[in-house]
């Protein structure tokens, strides 16, 4: 029988586990499409790293650990949102607060 396995890109994972801290701290809209467009944007600064074997993404997980790599994400997102905030892709009556 043959192994099943699953690929995941740790970038991914690691911006969702700091969006929702960091939209939380500012005055935007909070609604669901300005927190994709966010998170597409963050993502989108970063080379997705994709990892197979529980080894792979052990490895990932401590990498990513690293303050400056947690600073870069955070970064990423903190550009994110003064560009989604300044320009929502919704009528300003439709901002979630």
């Amino acid at each position: 029988m043959q192994e099943a396995f699953e690929t995941r890109n740790v970038s991914e994972e690691l911006v969702d586990m700091y969006l929702s801290s960091c939209i939380k701290k500012t005055d935007m809209c909070k609604c669901e499409r300005c927190k994709a467009d966010i998170r597409a944007f963050a993502l989108n600064s970063f080379p997705p790293h994709y990892v197979v074997t529980d080894f792979g993404e052990a490895m990932t997980k401590v990498l990513s650990l690293s303050v400056q790599f947690q600073a870069d994400i955070i970064t990423a997102i903190m550009k994110g949102i003064v560009i989604v905030r300044d320009n929502p892709r919704h009528p300003p009556e439709e901002i979630v607060k």
